[in-house]
Order: structure tokens, then sequence, then C-alpha cells
């Protein structure tokens, strides 16, 4: 069932058939065929959940080039409206995610809401019952588990893997092209957003989960989403610890 007046635009970046831990950039693998398949079909998932929920939703693809490249089109279908398929490799995340908001500057359809997904995350059914595309604040999935809480000045630290922005909110993605070369912490992960983009929790930004998850599936458990092409975590390793222990949100919470 198609949406109805309000339209939301999927953006989903980064390698596809990817193989490999956290630094591997192995795409393209026979032996990752079935879990990105996977991945993409829980990604239809949510795009007809939110058909069901009003909107009109258009995947802006954002990945690199491999002998999957028409698979990937029928795994997504006529929801593909923008794909783009790189043959040469960015040289890390900010680029890819720079790259991205550029491709989104040059749309001409307006949008009410911009989500941003990985390519090789499987949505487990949690993140697509929660997501809600009308969630007027900027929105990160959670605060990064505690082995990773922290980056090196003390800000806590977001994960970065899914990223919701309202239209009314759309100058803090573009403002994502204007941090300095020399933030080369940020240009490699956006984990320090809210640190280099602040944001009032509760009002400008809020997160789909007050508990811990770190962004790698491998090392910690995740009830939203798994990474693909790589052994996901029996263990959750901040279980009953939630958003109430950080100092930055006492009576938030």
């Amino acid at each position: 069932m198609k949406g109805g007046g309000k339209r939301l635009l999927l953006i989903i970046r980064g390698e596809v058939f990817r193989l490999g831990g956290k630094f591997s950039r192995r795409t393209g693998a026979e032996e990752s065929y079935k879990d990105q398949e996977d991945a993409c079909r829980s990604h239809m998932d949510l795009v007809r959940k939110m058909e069901s929920n009003g909107y009109t939703v258009d995947i802006l693809l954002n990945t690199y080039s491999t002998k999957y490249d028409e698979d990937i089109k029928r795994f997504y279908g006529a929801s593909l409206k923008y794909p783009h398929f790189h043959t040469t490799k960015f040289k890390d995340q900010y680029y890819m995610m720079k790259n991205c908001i550029e491709a989104y500057q040059k749309i001409q359809t307006p949008y009410d809401a911009i989500c941003i997904i990985r390519s090789d995350m499987f949505l487990k059914q949690k993140f697509i019952d929660e997501y809600n595309p009308s969630t007027d604040t900027v929105q990160f999935l959670c605060v990064l588990y505690s082995k990773h809480q922290r980056s090196p000045s003390g800000h806590f630290m977001v994960n970065d893997t899914y990223l919701h922005f309202p239209h009314r909110y759309f100058d803090k993605l573009k403002a994502i092209l204007q941090v300095p070369n020399s933030e080369s912490v940020f240009m490699h992960h956006f984990h320090q957003y809210i640190e280099y983009i602040p944001l009032k929790y509760g009002t400008e930004y809020s997160l789909l989960t007050k508990h811990f998850y770190d962004a790698n599936t491998e090392g910690d458990l995740n009830p939203y989403y798994r990474l693909i092409g790589r052994p996901e975590s029996k263990v959750w390793h901040d279980e009953g610890r939630d958003l109430s222990e950080l100092p930055e949100f006492k009576g938030l919470v």
C-alpha cells in the first residue's frame, strides 16, 4: 500500500555484500549474499511499515558497485529512486556521508523527514516497530555502551548507525558539511555528533532507546539490528543500565 501526503527519504549508505569485522572493506562477497538480501528485505519491511503509516517512501542508495548491482536494484524495486554505485571507494565514512548529503541536495522533491541507515544493517522487528517518521527532533538510536561511551574530551557518544532528521532540522544534517577537516575524529565517525553540532536533549534531539548499545553488533548484542557479514554477539554488556546514570541527562529522564 502506497503512502499518502507525507514523504520520507530513506538514505541507505555504505558497503554492500560486506564480509569481515569492524575495519574490513571487503565488499561484493559471495559468502554474504544471503545476509545482504535479508538486510535489504528488512529495509523494505521498514518501507512498507512507513507506507502503512501514510508516508510515500523514496530510497536513496549510496554504495559501491559490485557484481550484484542488479540484484540490489531488484531487492529495493520501485522504491529505489536514487541509486548511486561508486566505482572507487571514499576514504572513510565521513566522505560517504558527505556525498549522501550532496546527492540529497540535488533532489527537487520536498521531504518531511530523512532517515539514514547503513546498508549492512539487518533491521530487527523492534526497530521497525519503534521507528516513527513523524518524530520532530533529530534522533539517534542510543548512547554508546560503557566501553566506548565517552570521547577523548569527555563528551558522551551516540550510536551513528541510524540518524533521523525532520524537515525543521534539515540544516543540522547539512551542518555536517561545514565541520572543519581538522576534526579528524568526526570525519571518521559520527559518534561525536552532539559534541560538534550541539543540540538540546528532549526538544532538539532524542534517542530511540534510553539503554546503551555499541554500534558494532559483533561486540555487543543489540535488539534493534545486527550488522551483516560478521558474527553477532550474544552478550548485552550494559544490561539494566540507562540514561539516568549519566549526569548530562539528570532530571531529564
